[in-house]
């Protein structure tokens, strides 16, 4: 029968501490699930053209003022390995016969400025009523499976939405969900 020594109680504590300290085996990276939310407090003009040509009202997003298409953008800075799992655009807008509006998640080759979509759709009428309307996810086939992966040591990532000025189109919000190892 073995009796007890309290100087190897205290080394087994100490040895449990430091394991639980500095990643034992018992620990396990998880999978979890982030938000990352664009409001259309958010959103630039994309060009000098479109300076005047919008509203920006905090209870109702970003308006084209224009009868043209005008596009806005905005960086977005998501965690470096993420995966992008979805991208959903709130918006409204009118019936107006040929007009589409757009949104779309890309992606800029710092090296070489290459631009490849993430996730884009065009985005039609709603009655004027707000709606939610989910991004196509859009793996390029060279590129896959690592395209939907953030890599910002390599790209920088950007949100775009344009409205056409005859829907009277409205840009909400955007969010994309990814989901990364914790």
């Amino acid at each position: 029968m073995r009796t007890f020594n309290p100087r190897r109680a205290a080394l087994a504590a100490v040895g449990g501490i430091v394991l639980s300290l500095f990643g034992g085996a018992s620990q396990s990276a998880v999978l979890k699930t982030g938000y990352y939310t664009i409001d259309a407090m958010a959103m630039a003009p994309a060009g000098a053209s479109f300076e005047t040509d919008y509203s920006i009202v905090w209870t109702d997003g970003i308006r084209n003022a224009a009868p043209d298409k005008t596009c806005f953008n905005t960086a977005v800075n998501l965690p470096n390995g993420a995966t992008v799992t979805k991208v959903s655009v709130w918006y409204t807008a009118a019936a107006v016969a040929g007009s589409l509006n757009f949104g779309g998640l890309v992606r800029h080759a710092v090296a070489d400025g290459n631009t490849h979509y993430l996730a884009e759709a065009d985005l039609g009428p709603t009655a004027n009523k707000r709606v939610a309307a989910a991004l196509k996810l859009y793996p390029q086939p060279a590129l896959v499976p690592t395209t939907l992966k953030i890599d910002n040591a390599r790209f920088s990532y950007a949100f775009a939405v344009c409205l056409v000025g005859q829907s009277k189109a409205a840009f909400h919000a955007a969010r994309i969900i990814y989901t990364y190892l914790d």
